[in-house]
């Protein structure tokens, strides 16, 4: 088998594990069923990933090093305060619209007790934290208070992620595909200019917004 033909076959292992991952979750898919997904024997996928939980690892990593790369540029502008918070949301929504199965899965994964990527999920969690550092400060953030870390940016983000999950399993059926056709670029922008409204007025004041 040539390089080529190895890395073919690697990339079709990651993408149809991803794929059941996102549709049932990890615990619901079997080795077997990746690998007839992918079209390739149970041997291969031991070969390049050693188990179902090193697939796992895979896709945190390419999560990860995707999210990281995306987010952290921004974090580190100097921009007035209400500018910044905007383009971060923007960035994260393009993010998870752009990547909405390795989002799904890698975020799943988190709350879930899989002893196997239980260090990787400890340095991926760290590792944001701390390359948001800047961002948050600017926010005047305490990291370390919890309460401000539940209703800070973290909790935007499960809003973001929330909504992703929901339009994603729109899209598997057909009778809500009407819905999740709806969802375009120019919903996005206003989606994005409601979620900075809420986070920077609340929802009293962003309705007071609205009505100007």
């Amino acid at each position: 088998m040539t390089t080529e033909h190895h890395k073919a076959a690697k990339q079709r292992i990651f993408e149809a594990a991803l794929a059941l991952f996102a549709r049932k979750g990890y615990a619901g898919v079997g080795v077997r069923e990746i690998a007839k997904k992918a079209e390739v024997n149970i041997s291969m996928i031991n070969y390049y990933f050693g188990e179902k939980a090193g697939i796992l690892k895979a896709i945190i990593n390419e999560c990860y090093d995707r999210y990281f790369k995306t987010i952290k540029p921004v974090g580190d502008e100097d921009l007035p305060l209400e500018e910044h918070i905007r383009k971060m949301i923007r960035t994260v929504i393009k993010f998870f619209k752009d990547n909405t199965e390795l989002v799904i899965v890698a975020f799943d994964i988190i709350p879930l007790d899989i002893p196997e990527v239980m260090e990787l999920k400890i340095k991926w969690v760290t590792g944001i934290r701390e390359g948001m550092a800047h961002f948050r400060m600017k926010l005047r953030v305490d990291a370390q208070d919890i309460l401000q870390e539940s209703v800070g940016p973290t909790a935007i983000i499960a809003v973001i992620l929330n909504h992703f999950q929901s339009k994603y399993a729109a899209e598997q059926y057909p009778q809500f595909k009407e819905y999740a056709a709806q969802l375009n670029d120019e919903f996005y922008e206003r989606y994005a200019n409601a979620l900075a409204d809420l986070f920077l007025y609340g929802y009293m004041g962003r309705k007071k917004k609205e009505e100007k």
